[in-house]
């Protein structure tokens, strides 16, 4: 054994999760106090235990409520997991910790309430890895959501292996992992049975006949296929199943966690040559451009494509659809003129342009994520909390590779999929449906654009007065559709899976991974509470049982069913609701602001303006970067 030991965990408390200036003592067999220490604001403790002390070392005291054996574990990792304490039980008593230390009381264990517009105290940092709960605090964990005649957990009531504690370690150099943010509260309870069919063909999140409401005042729909692009600029599980109980622990994400474009770029123009140019002459003669491809008329407006029209990209899922594939084009295009504005300096060129090339793009990039797309996105009282008083549930360690929330990546992120039209119009020539389950023409990826089919952003973003005038006019642009819980008949008849509907999927792998129902997580964010009835879902889940018998198990709804409904009740559909921004607005501002590299993080006051020669100023939007890399073609 080393000379010492570093006793570490985290202490929470449902349903408001981590909790601070707990005292937790280590005490010998006389109940003496060996060492001790308080809670920090995440929640989490970390106490010296010298080696002469470590024989007479018996267990750790939480507050004067929760005691834990700790022999064991100075012979291992030195990982005491998480400690939960049961909810509305106080901890430290009269603010009196054992020995005599001083503790502070958390009175009734509730944290402050954040409906007021004050912001509730940080909280839902992720455990550094190792053991996850003792069986004491498993045990703690489990009574209070009910117990069955055996003393086992109720079915679905407690996390599986793995989703009380948040993984944190990348688990590739480069990579990171997912993990859970509310890690100490229970899996919702939803049968597989009933989620199949609340999101079945035809079922009660099947838009059908519906009419969509006006919506002049929405965001125009190119940024749906934004969003889809900034998903796959972060996230890749290839692991994950619908058909088993998923751990977060286990699930490698294939992307780098940090904006930065690995998409687009792969791991750089040495290790990833054939995302690059070679020098052939013509437009395509700079090794440290990306690679493009020309269409039908000659102009580079596709993505570059081996003989079996594969495209050549960082990641192939860019490629699903057209509109995305041509955002990527777009994304390639404005780097390649980056390349050629900064070499026609004469001030840089080759290695040192690429460089410089790729870090302006990535900030632009991640400009328009904060200043654009989080505006339109969430509201906006919860995006300046975020940005001005920071986060407080995604606050992973310092030194270590960001994990991506399942809340996130499983429910909160999946708005797009309500956001969804039927059919689309490209240019001033061209419209086709998106999906079609019953055959015909469709905006299908994996296969050359042509001509006809190349994208006019003026279609998809206000674009008028910027510059980068295309043909449609301002009331020719498209708007996305109002986020609830209504989805487009296609994406309920996607061929080749199943379940066939993406409604269902999508509820099946929230239950899979673990995830808390929507209304525990508002509980435990301290935001208001919508109720099953609030939200409509009372009426959905009527539907369903009186049509096929089918028991939901609680009134509680899956956290990404009620993302979408608190969306349409609170803010018409327009944005995300308070659950549904928090959860966003801190994942992707974290994972900028967790980047080294990021403008936020390198230079904070950074702004496209400072940007020379590029016609952009501090009002760049994601429409006016996309038009001037496919003015590339």
């Amino acid at each position: 054994m080393s000379n010492e030991t570093q006793l570490t965990g985290r202490v929470v408390q449902p349903p408001t999760g981590p909790v601070a200036d707990v005292p937790v003592v280590v005490v010998d067999g006389d109940g003496d106090t060996v060492t001790r220490t308080e809670t920090g604001a995440d929640g989490r403790f970390s106490l010296t235990v010298t080696a002469d002390a470590t024989d007479v070392v018996e267990r750790l005291v939480v507050g004067d409520a929760v005691e834990e054996p700790v022999r064991e574990t100075l012979d291992g990792d030195g990982e005491v997991g998480t400690v939960v304490i049961p909810p509305g039980q106080t901890v430290g008593g009269d603010g009196a910790a054992p020995d005599g230390g001083e503790g502070p009381s958390l009175g009734t264990g509730e944290g402050p309430s954040a409906g007021d517009g004050e912001t509730t105290p940080d909280s839902g940092a992720p455990s550094t890895g190792g053991g996850g709960p003792s069986e004491g605090a498993m045990r703690m964990m489990m009574e209070p959501y009910g117990d069955d005649a055996t003393g086992l957990p109720e079915h679905g009531s407690v996390s599986q292996r793995g989703m009380t504690e948040t993984p944190t370690r990348p688990a590739a150099s480069g990579h990171g992992r997912f993990g859970q943010l509310f890690d100490f509260l229970p899996a919702a309870s939803h049968e597989p049975a009933f989620l199949e069919l609340l999101g079945a063909a035809g079922g009660p999140m099947d838009i059908g006949d519906d009419e969509r409401p006006e919506r002049a005042d929405y965001p125009p729909a190119g940024y749906v296929f934004y969003g889809q692009f900034v998903d796959h600029d972060i996230t890749l599980d290839t692991t994950s199943s619908l058909d088993r109980q998923v751990d977060p622990a286990a699930l490698r994400n294939f992307r780098t966690p940090g904006l930065d474009l690995d998409n687009v770029y792969g791991a750089g123009h040495e290790a990833d040559r054939y995302l690059y140019a070679r020098r052939v002459g013509g437009a395509q003669d700079n090794p440290y451009k990306l690679l493009l491809r020309e269409n039908d008329a000659g102009e580079l407006a596709d993505l570059a494509r081996n003989s079996q029209n594969t495209a050549l990209i960082g990641d192939p899922r860019n490629d699903e659809n057209q509109l995305v594939s041509q955002l990527h084009c777009a994304m390639v295009g404005a780097h390649n003129r980056i390349i050629e504005r900064l070499e026609a300096t004469g001030e840089t060129e080759g290695e040192a342009a690429f460089e410089e090339a790729q870090q302006l793009l990535r900030w632009h990039h991640q400009y328009l994520v904060v200043n654009d797309f989080l505006p339109r996105v969430c509201e906006e009282r919860v995006l300046a909390d975020v940005l001005e008083n920071g986060r407080q549930f995604y606050t992973p360690p310092a030194g270590e590779t960001p994990f991506i929330p399942v809340e996130f990546a499983g429910a909160a992120y999946r708005y797009g999929h309500s956001r969804i039209e039927e059919r689309y119009r490209l240019n001033d020539s061209f419209a086709a449906d998106l999906f079609q389950a019953n055959g015909g023409d469709t905006l299908r990826g994996f296969r050359p654009v042509s001509s006809e089919r190349t994208v006019d952003w003026s279609y998809f973003f206000d674009l008028t007065d910027t510059g980068f005038d295309g043909a449609a006019s301002e009331a020719d642009v498209q708007r996305v559709a109002p986020i609830d819980t209504k989805l487009p008949e296609s994406l309920h008849r996607l061929p080749f899976t199943e379940p066939s509907s993406l409604a269902a999927r999508n509820l099946l792998r929230g239950r899979r991974l673990g995830l808390p129902s929507g209304q525990a997580v508002a509980r435990a964010m301290g935001v208001e509470v919508f109720t099953a009835d609030d939200l409509g879902y009372d009426d959905d889940v009527e539907a369903v049982r009186r049509e096929h018998g089918v028991e939901p198990g609680d009134e509680e709804t899956p956290l990404w069913y009620y993302v979408l409904a608190e969306a349409a009740v609170d803010n018409g559909g327009a944005r995300l609701g308070p659950v549904g921004s928090r959860l966003v607005a801190e994942t992707l501002v974290g994972l900028i602001d967790e980047s080294r590299a990021s403008y936020r993080t390198v230079q904070p006051n950074w702004t496209p303006e400072f940007v020379e020669p590029l016609p952009f100023d501090e009002e760049l939007t994601v429409g006016e970067l996309l038009a001037f890399g496919a003015a590339n073609h």
